[in-house]
């Protein structure tokens, strides 16, 4: 993740004028003071079939919460601890529309008072068309599999393979896993059983592609997401003043697949 420094220039004149002042007395050099440390944790979802924007992150200093930042994606202003927002104690965005984060990249400033100002690149994923390919007729008999074909979606580290069952998306059940073969991808049988057992489950899942680019907080991302996360990635900001991970997700629309138990005759 690239990034920027801006120091703040009073802030170095003020540091100069101490030493100066301090030379002149014969007391010798002053030290100069400690660099405050930061993370932030964050992550933008971008859900072509919700027409749904959602940014999150969460801020610390010196392993304290820091509440009081100003902190922006893009144009938009993540503002910390809105009610009305489904996570407590946060910095969040929403809107209804994806136009906020064209494909590419976007500013994410972060700035606190006077002591900080830092700048990284978060790439928001293209949006992309995902189908079933196999089986054709999208009928699963028994622990059969799903095999989903995807256009390439430019700004894109690693894809997702996510399915659930269709009346319980967005309610932190499924299965996802990571995909790293481009444009194509299986869900293994298992993610259509009942759990614990080899019996199918029957009934109509969504499939979804999630284009990932990035280290999205999982714990951030999630209940905006149909299907959770598979695990959370590592680190992608390290800097001496600065560390953490952010990320951006968008998700496909979905595809449909009925998995039945085949009948003997």
């Amino acid at each position: 993740m690239n990034k920027m420094k801006i120091f703040i220039p009073g802030l170095l004149l003020l540091g100069a004028v101490a030493v100066i002042g301090s030379l002149g007395c014969n007391e010798g050099p002053v030290n100069p003071p400690a660099t405050d440390t930061y993370t932030i944790q964050g992550a933008l979802v971008l859900d072509e079939g919700r027409s749904m924007a959602t940014a999150a992150a969460t801020i610390g200093r010196d392993s304290s919460p820091l509440q009081t930042a100003d902190l922006t994606v893009g144009d938009a202003v993540l503002t910390f601890g809105d009610i009305t927002f489904p996570i407590d104690s946060v910095y969040s965005y929403r809107a209804d529309s994806l136009t906020d984060f064209p494909a590419g990249s976007h500013d994410l400033v972060l700035v606190d008072s006077s002591l900080l100002v830092d700048s990284l690149l978060v790439t928001a994923p293209d949006t992309f068309s995902m189908t079933i390919a196999l089986p054709a007729n999208r009928i699963i008999l028994g622990t059969g599999n799903a095999t989903l074909d995807w256009t390439g979606a430019a700004g894109t580290e690693t894809y997702v393979l996510a399915t659930v069952k269709a009346d319980q998306t967005y309610s932190g059940l499924g299965y996802s896993t990571y995909s790293l073969t481009g444009t194509g991808g299986t869900i293994p049988g298992d993610a259509f059983l009942i759990p614990g057992t080899p019996n199918p489950d029957t009934g109509l899942y969504n499939c979804y592609v999630y284009a990932v680019w990035g280290s999205p907080d999982s714990a951030l991302c999630n209940p905006f997401l149909p299907v959770p996360l598979p695990a959370q990635q590592s680190d992608n900001i390290g800097e001496p003043d600065l560390t953490g991970h952010f990320g951006a997700i968008m998700v496909s629309l979905a595809d449909t697949v009925r998995v039945v138990v085949q009948v003997s005759r």
